[in-house]
């Protein structure tokens, strides 16, 4: 049987594709790269703002055209099953969550193989726990699934649920197969990695611990955290977080710089605690620092915007994710008077892109001339190979190189989202 899927959304919903991917593959299926060539279609779906989640549904529509078996999957499945079902009743629908999706999926394509007449090349069985095969430089790892948080914009949490810790053996085990089959990138996600094991007894520290001690050369990327999240586990965080095969790269939210804005979003840190939070980090180590806001929060002023650029211009972020406020239905938010006219979100939106441009100019600018090892991770454009730094700033190379090694490099060049490096 061929599969295609289609996969959107965060780290942690690209690496559950992977992961279906190599269910699928282990059990001899063969995965597609277009929608023409398979027998069964899978959408990993998102729905984190309203204009993913009308792509979604338009991509139905596309399957539904074909008249071709379809699976839907990710947080879509959760949380609007009833629209999927408008758009394409014919289509099967299976919840997130490890232990149950690669299972449920292959329920459906067993049945598929009795009612439909697909037909399956072996009688294996796939653990729904299988660590990753795919022999890849970049492998991501998800740690864990849910959150603790009651953000009063997000959707996602109704999806995923309350926080649900993988066991550390077998996070051990696929880090261990990951890099035995050639990972030299590994990516730990979740929806917050600073409470990865909080309900267990466990912590991020812990797990960081025992991941490293794991023979090879390889870059873990420590995935998003919420500063709350970090703030309780500071001290062991910043120790392992020196380590040389740990990105110097840390994702932490802070959505806005009003107080009150903050508050209606329930989210669980001030303002002066988010910058107290990241000049204290900085005084251990220099990192890369990448944040998220929200503008045109239902009733977010003139003057509350301002506070929001105010703490990028102190902080001076080096990746700023801007995502102007979405509606999402069944959340707190979505009932808040004072809604933000479109057009002001817009502006707003606008203007700290081009503040947050600067700023990474600037940032970058400062590489130039840094001696450095990066590894490769993947082909660019126009024959160029792109890695990554300690930093996991994106560097291009224009000499031929392996992909998933490492090279001396002396960065020549900065641009506004990557450096240009030469191979010494």
């Amino acid at each position: 049987m061929k599969f295609y899927i289609e996969n959107y959304g965060c780290t942690m919903n690209r690496g559950e594709g992977e992961a279906i991917s190599e269910a699928l593959k282990e059990l001899s299926f063969k995965e597609v790269e277009r929608r023409e060539e398979a027998d069964l279609l899978i959408l990993n779906s998102c729905v984190v703002i309203e204009t993913t989640e009308r792509k979604m549904l338009k991509i139905l529509r596309q399957f539904k055209e074909t008249g071709k078996p379809s699976i839907v999957t990710g947080c879509m499945a959760d949380v609007f099953p009833e629209k999927i079902r408008d758009v394409h009743p014919s289509s099967f629908i299976v919840k997130t969550g490890k232990e149950r999706q690669i299972k449920e999926i292959l329920e459906k394509i067993e049945y598929l193989k009795r009612e439909v007449g697909i037909k399956k090349e072996s009688t294996k069985s796939a653990s729904p726990l299988l660590p990753g095969k795919r022999k890849s430089p970049t492998f991501i790892l998800p740690i864990a699934e849910g959150c603790l948080g009651k953000c009063s914009y997000c959707i996602t949490r109704f999806a995923r649920g309350r926080l649900f810790s993988y066991p550390l053996g077998e996070l051990l085990s696929s880090f261990t197969e990951a890099v035995k089959n050639g990972a030299k990138e590994i990516l730990l996600t979740s929806q917050d990695t600073g409470i990865y094991g909080r309900e267990r007894g466990w912590s991020l520290p812990q797990l960081l611990t025992s991941l490293l001690e794991i023979e090879g050369k390889y870059f873990v990327r420590i995935g998003m955290m919420n500063p709350d999240s970090l703030k309780e586990i500071f001290e062991p965080f910043f120790e392992i977080f020196l380590s040389p095969a740990i990105y110097k790269f840390l994702h932490i939210p802070v959505q806005s710089g009003s107080n009150r804005i903050l508050k209606l979003m329930r989210r669980s840190y001030t303002k002066e605690e988010y910058i107290n939070l990241v000049e204290k980090g900085r005084e251990r180590c220099q990192f890369t620092l990448s944040t998220d806001i929200i503008v045109g929060f239902p009733g977010e002023s003139e003057e509350e915007f301002e506070e929001s650029v105010k703490l990028i211009q102190r902080l001076k972020p080096d990746v700023v994710n801007i995502t102007r406020f979405s509606d999402r239905p069944g959340t707190e938010a979505s009932s808040l008077p004072a809604k933000v006219h479109g057009r002001i979100t817009k502006e707003r939106s606008r203007f700290l892109t081009e503040l947050v441009n600067e700023i990474k100019m600037k940032k970058n600018e400062r590489f130039v001339g840094d001696v450095c090892e990066v590894l490769v991770t993947k082909r660019g454009r126009k024959g160029t190979m792109l890695g990554r730094n300690a930093f996991y700033k994106p560097v291009v190379l224009h000499q031929k190189v392996k992909v998933g090694e490492f090279y001396k490099v002396e960065i020549k060049e900065a641009h506004q989202h990557y450096l240009v490096g030469k191979l010494l």
